[in-house]
């Protein structure tokens, strides 16, 4: 989608350059963010952290435990040609399937955004290194909370508390803490 023409050209026109000169750019700014990411997205590791966390979830929702709320978003995007069928999604667009995990803020602690829009949520879970971490122990009794319906292990809980209904105030963390991360 960024090495697009029209995207380069809308960037050069607002950044008053050339749009040769803007692709010229493009790789060393990404390069740049790339290298700040691991400073800006970072899950809670440290027992503070994770500590301030399941407080700052606990406080919103009541929900013990919690290191973070977690869900995919599609990312539409041009398909490589060879490829094309891996990028359709079930809405029949071409995306990517990107996962983001959000703390009690909505800030972004962990991001992968390497699959193509027909892989499930579900998959992306398994296969992450988040996922290791928490199987490993990494977190201890740390849980995150999300709504795949495929998959539910001690990590990863749609409702950790058992309650079939939810307060005005759970519902906005299930449903709104990440749509407004994704915008």
């Amino acid at each position: 989608m960024m090495a697009s023409g029209s995207f380069q050209t809308t960037g050069a026109l607002v950044a008053g350059i050339s749009q040769p000169s803007f692709s010229a750019f493009l790789p060393k700014v990404l390069d740049a963010l790339i290298g700040l990411t691991p400073c800006h997205i970072c899950f809670p590791n440290t027992l503070q952290k994770q500590q301030e966390t399941k407080q700052g979830f606990y406080l919103i929702s009541g929900f013990p435990h919690v290191l973070g709320a977690i869900d995919c978003t599609h990312v539409r995007l041009v398909p490589p040609a060879a490829t094309e069928h891996l990028y359709r999604n079930r809405k029949h667009t071409h995306s990517i399937n990107v996962q983001a995990i959000v703390d009690h803020q909505g800030l972004i602690t962990n991001i992968v955004a390497k699959y193509p829009g027909s892989v499930h949520d579900s998959f992306i879970f398994r296969h992450s290194t988040i996922n290791q971490h928490f199987q490993d122990g990494r977190y201890g009794n740390g849980l995150l909370v999300g709504k795949y319906k495929n998959l539910l292990t001690y990590t990863l809980h749609s409702n950790p508390l058992g309650h079939t209904t939810h307060t005005p105030q759970q519902q906005h963390v299930d449903r709104n803490t990440l749509r407004l991360s994704h915008r």
